[in-house]
């Protein structure tokens, strides 16, 4: 006699026992897979353990960076062309960079070093603060649609106009094209972090208002603004 219960029932621990489910791909089946799993990590001592897989060492501090970000994200695959194209081979060379074009276009995410002047200066580390001619003071604030008589507070600080033409990165032609045909990148620049996709274009902080038009010049448009107003033949 097979005896079957609800999972969460009080006796679900005295029943062991349960029907089958002939249900394979569902929430629920993959919820149980997890729980195997970490049972078996976390309780077993004959079972092994997984590792850690560690970088290489010899790795340049900018791509360790970036294959840092991209196991943080819960991704599995980076492309990085240094590393991708046998730098050796005039031939894999040509062949890989065919492909280059819709690596980019068709890639979730790029991941743009935009402060980084080498390859090995990284750009994960703590950004300077830029230097104020005034500090930085705060005013009481009355939001008009507060249910409460107590302020808040508004912290006041000189602004700073961001000029994506002094990054590093922008002074190389050749990454010219993983902005055009990027449908989302995130930015490491110099004073913040930042991020552009085909719809808007935000900031970690600052003034977060970024205007679309050429004429500002202090970011780069979206890709859909591009495709309509450069010319074709680029």
């Amino acid at each position: 006699m097979l005896a079957d219960i609800i999972l969460d029932d009080p006796v679900a621990k005295y029943i062991t026992t349960r029907a089958v489910d002939l249900v394979v791909d569902s929430e629920r089946k993959y919820e149980q897979i997890q729980r195997w799993l970490a049972k078996c990590i976390e309780s077993y001592a004959d079972c092994p353990k997984p590792r850690k897989r560690l970088l290489p060492s010899a790795l340049p501090r900018t791509l360790h960076d970036a294959v840092i970000i991209t196991r943080s994200l819960g991704l599995r695959y980076i492309w990085i062309d240094a590393l991708c194209i046998i730098q050796g081979s005039p031939k894999d060379k040509e062949n890989e960079l065919k492909g280059v074009a819709q690596i980019y276009q068709h890639g979730l995410l790029t991941i743009s070093a935009a402060s980084a002047q080498t390859v090995h200066d990284g750009f994960l580390q703590e950004i300077k603060a830029l230097v104020m001619k005034f500090s930085p003071f705060i005013l009481s604030y009355c939001s008009p649609d507060s249910t409460t008589s107590e302020p808040g507070n508004i912290i006041v600080q000189e602004s700073h106009r961001y000029d994506a033409r002094s990054e590093p990165i922008n002074q190389r032609a050749w990454t010219l094209q993983e902005r055009l045909l990027s449908p989302r990148v995130l930015v490491y620049s110099t004073s913040q972090l930042m991020w552009q996709c085909q719809t808007e274009q935000l900031r970690n902080g600052g003034w977060q208002e970024i205007s679309l038009a050429l004429a500002r010049r202090d970011w780069m448009p979206p890709f859909s603004w591009m495709k309509n107003h450069l010319p074709k033949a680029l």
